[in-house]
């Protein structure tokens, strides 16, 4: 990884939990928009899903 990222190849490997718990508490702010997994099913982020479920995925080394 870091021949491909360089020095950010680092930070990319640390595991990083995250939670808007904080966020909650303190501000009172509930998360009214469908969660990122549901967001992705819907396909929000492609033009055609069908384009996207046939293209070749393809790994660098």
């Amino acid at each position: 990884m870091d021949g491909y990222f360089g020095w950010l190849g680092r930070f990319l490997r640390v595991d990083g939990p995250a939670s808007s718990a904080r966020t909650r508490d303190r501000f009172g702010w509930q998360p009214v928009q469908p969660g990122l997994l549901a967001d992705l099913d819907a396909g929000h982020y492609v033009r055609d899903r069908a384009d996207v479920s046939r293209a070749p995925v393809t790994l660098r080394t």
